[in-house]
């Protein structure tokens, strides 16, 4: 199916909300983990050839903050677009077993206007044109999130509630708590749901029928394969059709028919060069796994003992690398623009200083952080590219992110 091929027309938008700090709430412990959950997730989100979204990330705000940005995301998307809500720490249960996420200024005594209510962002959804959400949620009990949308027990099976087109994949159930760790690089300490979502899409093993495109029905039998202690949960409520979270880009090639793989070794020239245009059939033939299988197939042919059947593979290869070597650029735009935005985002604001006076100072509205993993994320092939302006218009956005910030800091 071609249109697995990436991502649907629409746009994609991600919002990530890490609350990991509750000064307003002496019964609910600091989290080490959000925060480095939100920008794991954002690193792989963000890139053009895994995710492609346009990502909002909220780390340890008020629901005052989180909320309209929710309500507007949700109510300006279209029926084509991807909206993706990602929350990680702390969840709390009502009496009811409602779900609600944790933020900065969240009060046990007051859930309902200190939190993000489950309840909130369904009637959002009711309302909005938007047809097609993802929710992941890494937090306790998020398996209650489900009880927004459905009638009856989240463990039973559940009479919808006139919505189409919600994915919910969860960390645990909704009597269980969920977990953080120590992270492999660096001691970071990120939940354990997260991390293998993060290690799914980055490296492509969430793609578990090989098709190219990660699903959240994928993603959720990678997990569960990855944390079989945990009890990580999924629903698709009424959904018309597969939503791509992420591509793969390391997709494994399909087995040949058995035809074509003896056509390939067929003593007569003719039926070699028969099987080489079968190849060039599959590789545009949208299967991935079929187009990878094909390309390397292809790639023998470059010795065969034919000139013409050496010339068609050739002819077929050199189109693909024109494909690709555009994919590539495209890819590299894309980081380049994404880095141009960042750096026309930032403005002047006016603080006060001690004597009251307006000072007027500039203040960069993107953490350096988050900059340096947008251009670490960079594929390392594109900086042998041919075309050194790009690499220079890269020095140049890097260079230029830090004498802002170190300004930022000497004004502050």
């Amino acid at each position: 199916d071609p249109a697995r091929e990436g991502p649907p027309v629409g746009d994609r938008l991600a919002l990530l909300i890490g609350s990991g700090k509750y000064p307003e709430e002496t019964e609910l412990a600091d989290l080490q983990g959000p925060a480095n959950d939100v920008r794991q997730m954002q690193f792989v989100l963000e890139k053009p050839d895994i995710g492609g979204f346009r990502v909002e990330t909220f780390i340890d705000a008020d629901s005052y903050q989180i909320l309209p940005s929710i309500e507007a995301t949700l109510s300006s998307s279209g029926p084509e677009d991807v909206v993706l809500v990602y929350y990680s720490g702390h969840g709390k249960l009502d009496l009811r077993g409602g779900l609600y996420l944790g933020c900065r200024n969240t009060r046990l005594a007051t859930l309902q206007s200190t939190t993000v209510p489950l309840s909130f962002i369904k009637t959002v959804f009711d309302n909005a044109p938007c047809r097609n959400a993802v929710f992941l949620f890494d937090c306790c009990f998020s398996g209650a999130a489900a009880k927004a949308w459905v009638r009856g027990s989240v463990s039973d099976q559940f009479t919808v509630l006139g919505t189409s087109g919600v994915h919910i994949l969860t960390s645990s159930t909704d009597f269980e708590t969920s977990l953080e760790r120590e992270g492999s690089e660096g001691g970071e300490v990120v939940g354990d749901f997260t991390k293998e979502i993060v290690e799914g899409l980055w490296s492509g093993k969430a793609d578990m029928d090989n098709d190219g495109a990660v699903t959240p029905g994928d993603l959720h039998r990678y997990v569960q394969s990855r944390l079989p202690g945990q009890s990580s949960r999924y629903w698709s409520l009424e959904s018309s059709s597969e939503v791509v979270l992420a591509r793969n880009r390391r997709v494994q090639a399909a087995e040949l028919p058995e035809e074509l793989a003896a056509s390939m070794k067929h003593p007569y020239s003719s039926i070699r060069k028969g099987a080489v245009e079968h190849l060039g059939k599959l590789l545009s033939s949208g299967n991935r796994a079929e187009a990878v299988a094909a390309k390397e197939a292809l790639e023998l042919f470059l010795h065969d003992d034919s000139r013409s059947v050496v010339a068609a593979a050739s002819d077929l290869l050199a189109r693909v690398e024109a494909r690709e070597r555009v994919g590539s650029e495209e890819s590299l735009q894309s980081e380049i623009d994404a880095l141009s935005e960042t750096l026309v985002g930032i403005r002047p604001t006016v603080q006060p200083d001690d004597e009251g006076s307006d000072v007027e100072v500039t203040a960069v509205e993107e953490d350096p952080y988050q900059v340096l993993r947008r251009l670490e994320s960079l594929d390392p092939s594109h900086r042998d590219a041919p075309r050194l302006s790009k690499e220079d218009k890269l020095a140049l956005i890097l260079l230029l992110a830090f004498v802002l910030s170190a300004v930022t800091l000497v004004l502050l």
